[in-house]
């Protein structure tokens, strides 16, 4: 079932314990994490990643490589610098699909 039906058919009812109902958040993300795990959003993302992340690691890591001060700390930083790339990239795409198949259109 598409998000956006699953939200429209579900109502924020509050439970019998005074907690929020949280039913709705459940297929959100389950929805979101469908779409994010499709092959298209996936290697869009890395090649993002790959591009990206590797200008942002010559910018920011470049004189630490050339100079040969690579420590494990440095390849860690590394590697979360290419996720951002990554993440970016799959949350976009997965918003975009997402108000696409809602119906939004740009103001």
């Amino acid at each position: 079932m598409p998000l956006y039906q699953a939200l429209r058919d579900q109502e924020s009812e509050p439970s019998s314990r005074n907690e929020p109902y949280t039913g709705c958040y459940d297929v959100m993300i389950r929805e979101w994490l469908h779409i994010a795990s499709r092959r298209p959003i996936v290697m869009r993302g890395c090649k993002y990643a790959l591009v990206v992340g590797s200008i942002l690691i010559i910018i920011n890591h470049g004189n630490a490589i050339a100079a040969g001060m690579v420590d494990s700390t440095r390849v860690v930083q590394m590697i979360l610098t290419l996720l951002v790339p990554y993440c970016v990239s799959t949350a976009s795409s997965v918003g975009a699909i997402i108000d696409h198949r809602a119906g939004k259109t740009d103001p």
